[in-house]
């Protein structure tokens, strides 16, 4: 037996092997020399990874490999079976097709289609159109191939057939001359040609023009099938036509191309010996790179990321009429909101209007603080003039002028239009219902406010800070993570921001709140109101819980009342408060070396969920958490422009607004990344939010998200005539970046993120501990 090292080549089945793959195939053929051919094909296209586009094992031209290496003596093949006489069964009708005249204009019988071809009753039929109309008859396709029909939605009628494969010529001197190619390019990116190997209109239809509009239709049609088909887009189809038959007139109608003439011989008659007909070679390219794409990037890497971009592009999302529509009114509902504040405060037809400003701060908020006004509003100026959208004047604004201009507009302008956009999306949020509750969930945060805002009221949080802090608290709807309410203040008082809140919402609605927001003045409002309750307890709250946090069991239902002192400082506080015994369900688990207690205000039937269902909310609202603090980060929350309070809760309220229109965005793209998705091979969750849930989820990067969203900002908000195209265009980059929903984490959070607070140096710590205190004793 022979060893590798004596063959000439080792290119086999147009691939390039190794020496010592080639010797590990041939230890597996001696392995396993009892197998027939075809199992040690599958076995050495596994071991090889040797697969086409689509995925598929390529089983021929592996055969064809081990008959090589049998042929140089490197290895013994089990013998081949014998041949199997079977007479060709000539394809049939089922039922004989109508062949009725058509004579008419191919307006008339319009609108024309192509149908492929793929229950086995068409392309019975579509065999026997073939074999018994076509002057070639039908020849079963060697490999890669589609078949159509051309079909007359008007008549609902058949009228011709094509078939494309994926075989073609492999030496064609016009067309390598055309393309530029060498032998080498030939070999490996020949099969990115189609052959366009049989085109018939059936001979009873005579409608002029219908074979130039066919081919215009299948060119269109044909990379996107291909793709879905087999793995990779083609680049270009070739067909030969035989003179003395067809002129091929329909061919240069299409805009096809003649190249020439074959040399009227087969691949296999290097002689000359049995001459043929000689045809004329059309050719259509369909892409408008097809040179380049034909004779650059052959290497193997470089055609595995072609074949990877083609399904990604080829399975693009359609964003929907519906999302249009809601898009259209989210548009709408800015530009009436803008209308009504300019009212308000705009008593001159300046070149400044509210729309121009939010616009203005929207751009603002997505910057660094680094960025000028002057950038920013240059920046806008050049977005429409690019857009070719129409502006009060064509410089661009002074700074002075828009510095000025803030000042008279209102914040609530952004709470006002937050709010009605999430009243156009009511329908769409219905669908995140929990047990048919709307579920929501409170999120306070400190932020760092620029120094002049102690003027505000605003504290610093001890005598060593720079710069004071406010109290950032947002209600938001845990399952569709939109901002519902939110607000900027000087108190820290979270408990008050939550009631506040709480005006939003609606009977038999359910809040979630972490640690620190259980009183028994916010338990009895929920039961004033008819809004549920989560909260989650802390040990020390009331003797009850305690009790419960010590005792083995997983539930139990208790009456919270304060104690005499504690009535007494209610009353206090609320001198109308009626003190009343308040029933609550207590629930306790643990999880990671942490034991959760829950209490909540869904005690009778048929509120009484399981435990799980608590679980799976209340630790659903780290997910919204880890949402906000990363579009905090991209948007740099702290960030501010703005030295008065006025500007700077305009920027905290349009950050929370931009979060509300990227997350439209990202939630009909998660919607659309999980219904059957063939390009993730994951199908949609049943349960969203259950830990643990063994079917992975997919989620776009809202970051991703966020960035997509402010670079084309006005062109979404101002480009009403070419609405569609624009939020087509954001939403596919949008939906192109997306990542699995991680259930649970493996390992305990670490962040490496730096602390961007300020913290005074030594030398102010040391002359601050010399001051005489100025707090009272």
């Amino acid at each position: 037996m022979k060893t590798v090292d004596t063959l000439p080549k080792t290119t086999f089945s147009g691939r390039r092997f190794t020496r010592k793959q080639l010797s590990e195939v041939q230890e597996t053929v001696q392995i396993f020399s009892n197998l027939s051919r075809s199992e040690l094909a599958f076995t050495v296209c596994e071991h090889l990874d040797w697969k086409t586009p689509k995925g598929s094992l390529k089983i021929k031209s592996c055969l064809t490999l081990l008959e090589a290496l049998e042929a140089h003596g490197l290895i013994s093949l089990p013998a081949k079976e014998g041949p199997r006489t079977r007479a060709r069964r000539t394809p049939t009708f089922v039922e004989q097709p109508e062949t009725s005249p058509i004579e008419e204009s191919l307006s008339s019988i319009a609108p024309i289609t192509l149908r492929l071809v793929k229950s086995p009753e068409d392309r019975e039929r579509w065999k026997a159109y073939l074999e018994n109309y076509h002057y070639l008859g039908f020849r079963r396709p060697f490999g890669a191939h589609l078949g159509y029909f051309i079909v007359s939605e008007a008549q609902r009628r058949e009228l011709g057939c094509f078939v494309f494969t994926a075989s073609a010529a492999w030496t064609l001197a016009p067309r390598d001359k055309w393309i530029g190619w060498d032998s080498k390019h030939r070999k490996k990116l020949l099969q990115l040609i189609l052959s366009n190997d049989r085109f018939l209109i059936f001979p009873w239809v005579k409608a002029p023009h219908l074979a130039s509009h066919a081919l215009s239709l299948a060119t269109r049609r044909i990379g996107d099938d291909w793709v879905e088909s087999y793995g990779y887009r083609p680049v270009l189809i070739e067909t030969f036509v035989e003179p003395s038959r067809f002129s091929g007139a329909c061919y240069r109608a299409a805009n096809w191309r003649r190249l020439g003439q074959t040399q009227g011989r087969g691949l296999n008659d290097p002689r000359h010996e049995y001459p043929e007909t000689k045809k004329d070679i059309y050719v259509y390219p369909l892409q408008a790179d097809w040179k380049e794409s034909l004779t650059q990037g052959h290497s193997k890497n470089e055609l595995k990321k072609r074949y990877r971009n083609d399904v990604k592009l080829a399975h693009k999302r359609d964003v929907g009429d519906s999302f249009i529509n809601l898009w259209g009114n989210v548009v709408e509902i800015l530009h009436q909101v803008a209308a009504e504040y300019d009212a308000k405060w705009r008593i001159r037809k300046r070149v400044i209007d509210s729309l121009m400003l939010m616009l203005l701060i929207f751009r603002l908020v997505s910057s660094k603080n680094s960025q000028s006004y002057g950038a920013t509003i240059d920046d806008l100026w050049d977005s429409c003039d690019r857009l070719k959208l129409s502006l009060p004047q064509k410089c661009s604004i002074a700074p002075s002028s828009f510095c000025n201009a803030r000042k008279k507009l209102d914040e609530s302008i952004f709470q006002s239009a937050n709010q009605r956009i999430l009243e156009t999306y009511a329908d769409e949020r219905s669908h995140y219902k929990w047990n048919g509750h709307r579920l929501f969930a409170v999120d306070g945060s400190k932020i760092n406010l620029p120094r002049k805002l102690i003027a505000s009221g605003y504290q610093t949080p001890n005598s060593e800070a720079h710069y004071p802090q406010g109290l950032v608290s947002c209600l938001y709807e845990i399952r569709s993570r939109l901002p519902i309410d939110f607000d900027l203040v000087a108190h820290a008082n979270e408990r008050a921001c939550a009631v506040k809140h709480m005006e939003a919402l609606g009977k038999d609605d359910v809040v979630v709140y972490d640690r620190g927001y259980f009183s028994y003045l916010m338990l009895h409002r929920h039961y004033q109101t008819g809004i549920h309750a989560v909260f989650r307890l802390q040990r020390n709250s009331f003797k009850v819980i305690q009790e419960f946090f010590e005792s083995e069991d997983d539930e139990r239902d208790v009456v919270i009342l304060p104690s005499e002192n504690g009535k007494s400082k209610l009353l206090l506080e609320t001198p109308d408060l009626e003190i009343l015994p308040l029933k609550m369900r207590l629930l306790k688990y643990h999880f990671a070396d942490t034991t959760y207690c829950l209490g909540t205000t869904l005690v009778d039937l048929p509120y009484r969920y399981p435990l799980q269902d608590f679980m799976d909310v209340y630790h659903s609202r780290w997910g919204i958490e880890e949402l906000f603090k990363s579009s905090k980060h991209v948007i740099e929350f702290e960030d501010f422009h703005a030295k008065s309070e006025r500007g700077v809760k305009q920027e905290v309220f349009a950050q929370f607004v931009l979060i509300t229109m990227n997350r439209l965005f990202a939630n009909r793209a998660d919607q659309s990344l999980n219904e059957n998705d063939s390009l993730s091979g994951l199908a949609k969750c049943p349960d969203q939010n259950r830990r643990g849930s063994a079917t992975s989820k997919l989620q776009t990067n809202f970051k991703n998200c966020i960035h997509v969203v402010a670079r084309s900002l006005e062109e979404l908000l101002l480009l009403e005539q070419n609405m569609r195209s624009a939020v087509q265009r954001a939403f596919d980059a949008v939906a192109g970046q997306y990542q699995r929903l991680r259930p649970n984490r493996s390992y305990p959070r670490q962040s490496f993120r730096p602390d961007p607070r300020w913290r005074p140096s030594k030398e102010k710590k040391r002359q601050n501990q010399n001051l005489p205190s100025n707090q009272p004793a």
